[in-house]
């Protein structure tokens, strides 16, 4: 289970209660949670070095075959995995994620976009950093997630590195990753796409993903935004637990 940016894998405990009869790892991507978070070099968060970071840990599990879940930026580097280490996993789940910027000018809008974040982060500090981020409509629906779940979130993020943040963005952001649009046809992993049905963005962007991959199916999820598993986690478990169930 890798978490999205600004987090960490204790993030996924209000899911993980609901999946409780299951084995279930979320590491801390680097430069995030308990995870080391480097200054340099940035090449350290890039998504190629950030796949042989996972492959490792992959090859350090009792898992031969494991199920990968991946939320937004964890989502990203989790369908980079599936592309690359196809056979490693017998399904993939994916909630609000994408293949990546489709045009050279859209990648180099957004890591400009990315950077302007980046420095924030180092200008002002985690705190006014999330106090900003939180407010942004994708985020901003993460309000409705449950106690005292959110309320340990933001504790957690408030301990941060802002560095690890900062160079995740630059190295790892969506303007910075190489676009898989055109691999989809080749990952014959079963996978299941998730999104709320308030996220109108990243629900369009599901339904093109769909229609590439050779086997994947889209769950819509009620009351929830970009944040689908935390915010309205039993019908998201509900969906894992029929996906997993047909593998």
């Amino acid at each position: 289970m890798l978490h999205g940016f600004t987090g960490d894998g204790l993030d996924f405990e209000p899911l993980i209660e609901e999946l409780d009869v299951m084995t279930l790892i979320a590491p801390d991507l680097l430069g995030h949670g308990a995870s080391s978070a480097p200054e340099e070099p940035l090449d350290l968060y890039s998504i190629p070095e950030q796949l042989k970071q996972l492959a490792h840990l992959l090859e350090s599990l009792d898992a031969p075959h494991p199920t990968l879940l991946g939320y937004s930026m964890g989502g990203r580097i989790a369908l980079q995995l599936a592309v690359h280490l196809e056979d490693n996993f017998e399904g993939l789940i994916l909630i609000g994620a994408t293949p990546g910027l489709r045009t050279h000018e859209e990648r180099a809008a957004r890591q400009t976009q990315d950077a302007k974040l980046a420095g924030q982060i180092v200008e002002h500090g985690v705190g006014a950093f999330l106090d900003a981020w939180q407010q942004k409509p994708i985020i901003a629906t993460q309000e409705r997630i449950a106690s005292p779940w959110r309320e340990q979130m933001r504790e957690r993020r408030e301990q941060a590195s802002g560095a690890g943040w900062r160079n995740s963005l630059l190295a790892a952001g969506t303007g910075s990753m190489e676009p898989v649009w055109h691999d989809l046809e080749h990952v014959h992993t079963p996978t299941l796409l998730i999104t709320g049905q308030e996220d109108a963005k990243f629900h369009q962007i599901a339904e093109q993903m769909r229609e590439l991959f050779p086997k994947a199916t889209h769950t819509s999820i009620p009351s929830a935004g970009h944040c689908a598993h935390l915010e309205n986690p039993s019908p998201t478990a509900r969906a894992i637990h029929a996906f997993l169930g047909d593998l």
